[in-house]
């Protein structure tokens, strides 16, 4: 353990020479002697003492007092003072220095060794406290929450950084306030002032947590806080010391929290609608489809029965409702295609893949698929989602190559869409379903059905990337 380093700064050399003979006969490290200003901090710039003995009365312009005030500015060092003076304004004046000691002249070697035992060890207890304030401060200002800490009295003790920037209050300038009369707060739904906030909360409870309130800023400014916590503490005998307040500002959350509900208003509207396309989608398939070829069997039966070529007529009404049958079959096919109850899916992506399509090449692989482990709900959600990025590449993406990939893994089944068109900013997506474009969403709708998760990729030269993980039935996958 290193010895404490000592600055004599004494202007009587024997009185130096004496303390220098005690305190290096008690182990003391003394670093030099010193008998004016200009000595002690030619001394301090080669090495800096740990305590400093400091005669009142020493040589120069600047007395021990002044010197010993630059020295606590410059260095912060403990300061014990050496004085045959007793007249009070002396007193006074080194009283404003906050020594950590007097020694009298003359003095006693017991007494100086106490005296510095006493002041290090208050200097040590001092400066862990200090170092101990100024991290709990340095942690409280760097937390994201505003702090507010109220004295029992309900003046204001401390606020961190994050609590000015909300309220536009600085600690300098409200520190000691009364709390009521530096924060003001208005109900968040009718907007009427709070007189009394310790009347809103019961701060005779533990802890309270707040959703929302308005804090008004110094420019007029209405700030949402919230998220909030107010926490009275008490002491052994149940009287209130004190009150703590958390909150932050939540006006991007409300922002955020509106926008939430435009998408899912958006997204009602888009499942709305596409139910209403498609029922007049059917409307029409039905009327101008199966509606016409049923009309017409329908007129030809009279001229049946009077035909003079009943044959002839029976063949054209066997063709006709052949016809109507065939209509039939293609509406049931393009609402449900009957290939998804008799075959794989794979089997299904491939037939969907080699549909004649003029605008896109479509080509489609898998690998080790357990297919026995896919319901019909699963294959349907696969199969829409392997139509809806088709779609999507031929109508947004201009794509001119598409690669539909199934792979199968021990507990879940991949599927991967990859095109060559133009990409988009995944990050913004959101946006794009504001803006009506559903497709992504739908396609994330029934990845979420599923249980599963999906990556998706996009690069404007480059193209898209949808990644879709589906567990197999009664399985499934960890989501990270």
């Amino acid at each position: 353990m290193s010895r404490v380093k000592i600055l004599i700064v004494e202007d009587a050399q024997l009185i130096a020479v004496h303390l220098q003979k005690i305190l290096q006969n008690a182990n003391y490290e003394i670093i030099g002697r010193a008998v004016s200003y200009d000595e002690v901090m030619d001394i301090c710039k080669k090495k800096v003492p740990d305590i400093v003995l400091m005669d009142i009365m020493i040589e120069g312009e600047k007395d021990g007092i002044e010197t010993a005030i630059e020295l606590k500015e410059k260095y912060d060092l403990p300061i014990i003072y050496l004085t045959a003076l007793t007249d009070g304004i002396t007193i006074e004046r080194a009283k404003m220095t906050n020594p950590y000691g007097y020694l009298m002249k003359p003095f006693q070697e017991e007494q100086v060794v106490t005296l510095l035992e006493m002041a290090i060890h208050k200097f040590t207890v001092e400066n862990k406290l200090r170092e101990s304030e100024e991290k709990f401060k340095a942690a409280v200002a760097s937390i994201s929450e505003a702090l507010i800490v109220v004295n029992e009295d309900f003046t204001i003790n401390y606020i961190n950084k994050s609590a000015e920037d909300i309220s536009g209050l600085s600690l300098e300038e409200i520190e000691g306030h009364i709390f009521t009369e530096a924060f003001q707060f208005l109900d968040y739904a009718t907007h009427e002032h709070i007189v009394n906030i310790w009347k809103y909360f019961n701060i005779d409870k533990k802890e309270q947590k707040f959703d929302s309130l308005y804090l008004l800023h110094p420019s007029g400014k209405k700030v949402p806080i919230g998220d909030g916590s107010i926490t009275p503490v008490f002491d052994d005998k149940k009287l209130l010391k004190s009150i703590v307040l958390t909150f932050k500002d939540i006006t991007q959350k409300l922002k955020n929290d509106q926008k939430l509900k435009e998408i899912e208003k958006t997204k009602l509207s888009a499942i709305i609608e596409g139910q209403e396309m498609e029922r007049a989608r059917i409307a029409r398939e039905i009327h101008d489809g199966l509606g016409q070829t049923l009309n017409a069997i329908k007129l030809n039966i009279n001229p049946l029965l009077n035909a003079p070529d009943k044959a002839r007529a029976e063949v054209d009404l066997k063709n006709l409702i052949g016809e109507a049958i065939m209509e039939t079959g293609r509406i049931s096919e393009n609402l449900l295609p009957s290939k998804l109850k008799d075959f794989d899916i794979a089997t299904c992506l491939l037939s969907l893949a080699n549909q004649k399509n003029d605008k896109l090449n479509i080509s489609f692989e898998s690998t080790e698929v357990k297919h026995d482990q896919i319901g019909i709900n699963k294959k349907i959600n696969l199969y829409r989602i392997a139509q809806e990025s088709i779609s999507n590449a031929i109508k947004h993406a201009e794509a001119k190559n598409l690669n539909i990939q199934l792979r199968g893994e021990n507990k879940s089944l991949v599927m991967t869409i990859e095109d060559d068109g133009h990409g988009f900013d995944v990050a913004n997506r959101k946006e794009k379903l504001l803006e009506g474009h559903h497709g992504l969403q739908n396609i994330e709708d029934r990845v979420q059905i599923m249980n599963g998760i999906i990556d998706i990729e996009s690069n404007a030269n480059l193209g898209t990337v949808i990644i879709v993980e589906v567990p197999y039935d009664g399985t499934k996958i960890a989501k990270v």
